[in-house]
């Protein structure tokens, strides 16, 4: 599993169990995207659901945190449309900017990892579908979500880049397992869902 090669921010990955759910904190809102890349060896793959970053930004950033061989699907959820040319992405889906596209493009990329040597999934920015919908609305999402990441062994990064908001946290990290706050000066923080349940943020 590499390190991130940026020099910034997260120096190293924690390893997760497959099945894993884990809400990422990023307050500096650059360093989330490398973390999930770093994530999967060359015998996986990552599926980028990417709700604010363009699919050409994606691909800007991936080979230099992503494994060599490892695949790279990417669902593009920005409303704009997207088209890559480069042989580093195996998949490219459009999708609207709306929750239930959103929701729906994920659940079929997750359901496709039953033929595909898919491992990690990024679903950036939560804290942008929560602006444009209700936090129960998001929480309803990513449960539905969790539980296909639990169903297929997979490891699924939810991206929080907007301000830290206690309550909002807690609410959706009832249906995750683990929180990662990157703060951009060293190593990644990591707690259980009960170990953030109760504090501040």
């Amino acid at each position: 599993m590499p390190n991130s090669t940026s020099g910034e921010g997260v120096s190293e990955v924690p390893s997760f169990d497959p099945g894993t759910n884990v809400l990422v904190v990023d307050e500096r809102g650059e360093d989330a995207l490398p973390f999930s890349l770093s994530h999967p060896d060359a015998d996986g793959g990552v599926a980028v659901v990417t709700t604010d970053l363009p699919a050409a930004s994606v691909v800007d950033i991936a080979p230099h945190h992503l494994a060599d061989g490892a695949r790279l699907e990417i669902v593009d959820c920005t409303g704009e449309p997207a088209t890559v040319d480069t042989p580093n992405v195996t998949s490219l889906v459009s999708a609207d900017q709306d929750l239930p596209s959103v929701g729906e493009a994920t659940v079929e990329t997750l359901q496709g990892a039953k033929t595909t040597p898919l491992t990690t999934v990024h679903l950036g920015s939560v804290s942008s579908l929560v602006a444009q919908s209700t936090v129960q609305q998001v929480y309803k999402l990513l449960y539905m979500v969790a539980d296909q990441v639990r169903a297929h062994d997979l490891v699924a990064f939810y991206v929080w880049d907007g301000p830290s908001e206690a309550k909002t946290l807690r609410i959706l990290g009832q249906t995750l397992d683990r929180r990662v706050s990157l703060d951009g000066r060293g190593e990644p923080t990591v707690r259980t869902s009960p170990e953030w349940s109760g504090d501040d943020g």
